[in-house]
């Protein structure tokens, strides 16, 4: 037998070596985390109803626009009626806050909540008119979530997004 022969046939054992070696500690592929949608229902809004997006901005302006959790009932704003009766051990509070506005025509609206690992994502619709009656409003939703469609628990990262863009970003603890 030659040389080139036993050469191939050493060099065909090796990569046959290397393959099995390399496919056994690759172990599984890797999967990006899902995004769990959260089912949310809506405790307060105002202004109640659909607001018509008509007249609006195409760049809403995020001054006065808050976010908060209320994950007990210790911690219940003092002037919410609404909240008193919400059973703390089974949900949580989620507040879209755009604060005092000094015309009709605002509005925030939750559209859709989801979950990845530790990050929670509040996605809003903002409306904010080009002319509106004087008049100060209040614009707010509040729904409430189950904690048991939560995926986790613990110290969660809220995030208000309109549209691809984030507006602000707070850490709650979710027990």
């Amino acid at each position: 037998m030659t040389r080139s022969f036993w050469f191939s046939l050493l060099t065909a054992i090796t990569i046959m070596l290397l393959t099995v070696l390399a496919c056994r500690n690759a172990g599984p592929p890797a999967t990006e985390p899902m995004e769990t949608e959260l089912p949310f229902e809506t405790v307060l809004k105002f202004p109640d109803g659909p607001v018509s997006l008509s007249g609006t901005k195409e760049q809403a302006t995020y001054q006065g626009l808050d976010l908060t959790v209320v994950t007990n009932q210790a911690k219940t704003p003092q002037t919410a009626d609404a909240l008193s009766s919400i059973d703390y051990d089974e949900n949580l509070v989620i507040i879209a806050d755009w604060g005092l506005e000094p015309t009709t025509g605002w509005a925030v609206t939750i559209e859709c909540i989801t979950q990845i690992k530790r990050d929670v994502r509040v996605i809003v619709r903002l409306v904010e008119p080009t002319a509106g009656g004087t008049l100060i409003t209040h614009p707010l939703h509040v729904v409430t979530v189950s904690k048991t469609a939560l995926t986790t628990r613990g110290s969660l990262n809220f995030v208000l997004v309109e549209g691809d863009k984030v507006i602000l970003s707070r850490d709650y603890f979710v027990p």
